[in-house]
């Protein structure tokens, strides 16, 4: 009658573990699911500070937004200056103020596989042509073209005060120091004289530092009628 009783107790405290043991493993799969349940909800609906702290990392800086000269996709994609840079290079070259011109138009072109602006603008009722390297900004090319062919007051001025003709000699001397090189570093091409509207003029030529340099010079006044830099890859 001991044995029994004993073995009943054992009985009862080994189905009491189990009861134990399998809330307990009950409780602690529920925990989990609800865990699992949280972590779903955080994914689905991050918190407003994150949302808004994401929002404000994709704005682009202030600089750039507030930039009215903003690089087209293709400029930016090829590291070039910009239509802005590109018209200021011509200005600047071409010694006239911003406020003074008449821009007709920047295009961006290719040539020889080289990327440039063309820049068109007149200046009163010179008309003003550029090539501008897209990439370092260099001009390539310039040409300017007087539509009147009036010469101003101090080029009449001079016309009287110098001598009867300008010489050839003194035609390179003009287009080397309008151009900014010394006869030194010029190898000349050519100095020839050619008439135009019934006008004498100097044809001067040459090569300087992987530019070609082409020159109208006027034989009476020695004005710059006309010229041309050229880049020569």
């Amino acid at each position: 009658m001991k044995k029994r009783l004993v073995k009943n107790r054992i009985i009862v405290l080994s189905i009491a573990i189990v009861l134990i043991l399998s809330m307990l493993l009950f409780t602690a799969g529920c925990n989990r699911s609800e865990a699992a349940a949280d972590r779903i909800k955080t994914d689905a609906n991050p918190p407003v500070e994150q949302k808004a702290n994401e929002h404000i990392a994709d704005l682009p800086p202030e600089n750039e937004e507030a930039s009215s000269e903003a690089l087209s996709p293709t400029e930016k994609a090829e590291g070039l200056i910009g239509e802005a840079a590109a018209r200021q290079k011509a200005f600047a070259h071409a010694g006239v103020s911003e406020k003074d011109v008449t821009l007709e138009r920047v295009k961006l072109d290719k040539d020889d596989g080289r990327f440039e602006y063309e820049v068109d603008f007149r200046v009163g009722n010179t008309e003003y042509e550029y090539d501008i390297d897209a990439l370092t900004g260099e001009v390539r090319e310039a040409d300017r073209d007087r539509e009147d062919g009036k010469e101003n007051e101090n080029a009449v001025s001079s016309k009287v005060d110098s001598v009867k003709e300008v010489t050839a000699e003194k035609a390179l001397e003009i287009a080397l120091a309008h151009a900014g090189v010394s006869k030194e570093k010029a190898v000349m091409d050519r100095v020839e004289t050619d008439f135009e509207d019934g006008k004498k003029i100097y044809e001067v030529e040459f090569y300087s530092a992987g530019y070609d340099y082409d020159y109208d010079i006027d034989a009476e006044t020695g004005k710059v009628l006309r010229f041309e830099k050229e880049y020569d890859d």
